[in-house]
């Protein structure tokens, strides 16, 4: 199906007329062509809702240069739990000869406290949807993940056979304490990976502790060590590497902030062993708006040519009228001494703002940090009685990532933290609900 729409502005003109039924937004991703010196079209999802506001449709396109068409490639369709409202199934199609045709499916099942148990993926081979894997979840009282199996489908048996499993405990403020990883050898599980977690005293992550299975034996192999300022966001991030019996530096980040709240500079050093000192090796500024949202990005790193600070890469962000994230922009310079050349471009639009309505009383601080984020998030606020608190990260298209919290807390100071290290950079929607009332604020994630 080619020519779907002329421009977004006309498409959306025509979904805008009947936003009661269908609403939608969409997004462009552009390439800079070096050649020809102009913005070149690449791909395009657009978005359709259901009545609910939920995402029921993702339509993706690619731009074919010889024809100079927007074609469409896949689809994906949603379907919901008619009591719960949490996805169901997940179809995806390919587009051939004027078509949909299946390509695979998942399935969600969800247990008494409507969280996700089983996660069921599907191919579609043959006229039919035959099992491939199955991800199964458990919970603790407190609607934290216990443990995790991925189970790959035995065609000869007709059953779903052990691959991996992730063990997770918790302390007593339902913070990760550790995370073990497991595979399956036949008969018996076997111990790959474990992460240990330490707090300070105010509930924030001081120390993250990895190590790997050998020998019969668990070996340290990396460690990460955090402290903090006095507004409680990240001040200085250290990374080390075990040899030898030692702790030895690897890289450490250095964190500043305006009024010890907004992100305004990080500094990378790197370990130099041979004079024991530290190497500054990138530095990554960031510009805010008048409403705190990130305008612009510029990453420095050393040149071995100059042996100055060089700029290497430089991101753009705009905001429309109701200060959702519209434009992205990335440029980078090539061998340090060219001028800044176009990457890539990404323009967002909306019909129906994805950050929610803030019904939160007003006394309610929520405190986000950091945002941007990279390897773990935390959610600090006080509540003057006890409530039950659900905490929920969506991205960009609405679709649920992730159950950060969802238990009943006691009056006085609360920190959620969760690690986001494993999602992809990008722009994401953190939903904060205390009892009946709830907010939404952009998240941004970054690696």
């Amino acid at each position: 199906m080619k020519n779907i729409f002329l421009t977004f502005s006309t498409c959306i003109l025509f979904i805008a007329a009947n936003a009661q039924t269908d609403l939608m937004f969409a997004d462009r991703h552009n390439l800079w062509d070096t050649v020809n010196n102009v913005w070149q079209g690449h791909d395009s999802v657009l978005y359709y809702y259901d009545i609910q506001n939920r995402v029921s449709t993702e339509v993706h396109l690619a731009y074919a240069t010889g024809t100079a068409h927007w074609d469409t490639v896949t689809k994906q369709s949603y379907t919901y739990h008619p009591t719960l409202g949490l996805l169901s199934i997940k179809n995806y199609y390919n587009y051939n000869s004027g078509g949909w045709v299946s390509s695979f499916r998942e399935t969600y099942q969800y247990d008494i406290d409507s969280s996700l148990f089983y996660k069921i993926f599907y191919t579609y081979t043959g006229g039919a949807f035959v099992p491939s894997y199955r991800d199964e979840y458990y919970y603790n009282s407190y609607k934290n993940k216990i443990s995790y199996y991925h189970k790959i489908w035995n065609t000869g048996t007709s059953a779903y056979d052990n691959s991996t499993k992730t063990v997770y405990t918790y302390n007593v403020l339902q913070q990760n304490d550790t995370i073990l990883n497991l595979s399956w050898a036949g008969s018996l599980w076997t111990n790959v990976k474990y992460e240990a977690y330490t707090y300070n005293v105010q509930g924030l992550l001081n120390t993250r502790t990895q190590f790997t299975w050998n020998a019969g034996i668990w070996n340290y192999g990396f460690r990460w060590s955090y402290s903090y300022n006095a507004g409680l966001k990240v001040l200085q991030e250290f990374f080390y590497t075990y040899n030898s019996g030692i702790w030895t530096n690897f890289y450490k980040v250095d964190y500043t902030y305006l009024s010890n709240i907004y992100l305004s500079q990080t500094y990378r050093y790197n370990w130099n062993n041979s004079v024991t000192s530290w190497d500054l090796a990138q530095r990554t500024d960031y510009q805010l708006n008048s409403d705190n949202n990130l305008i612009d990005r510029k990453v420095f790193e050393l040149s071995s040519i100059t042996h100055l600070m060089e700029i290497t890469q430089h991101y753009i962000y705009n905001y429309d009228a109701d200060k959702n994230l519209s434009y992205q922009a990335y440029a980078a310079r090539v061998n340090y001494l060219g001028t800044e050349r176009y990457n890539y471009e990404n323009f967002y639009w909306y019909l129906l703002s994805p950050t929610g309505i803030n019904d939160i009383a007003p006394e309610v601080k929520l405190n986000i940090f950091p945002n941007p984020a990279t390897n773990i998030l935390s959610v600090r606020f006080v509540l003057d009685k006890t409530a039950f608190v659900h905490i929920t990260l969506y991205n960009a298209n609405g679709s649920l990532i992730k159950n950060v919290a969802s238990r009943e807390e006691s009056s006085g100071q609360v920190l959620v933290t969760t690690d986001i290290s494993n999602l992809p950079a990008g722009i994401y929607f953190l939903q904060t609900s205390i009892d009946s009332k709830s907010t939404t604020q952009q998240i941004i994630i970054t690696h």
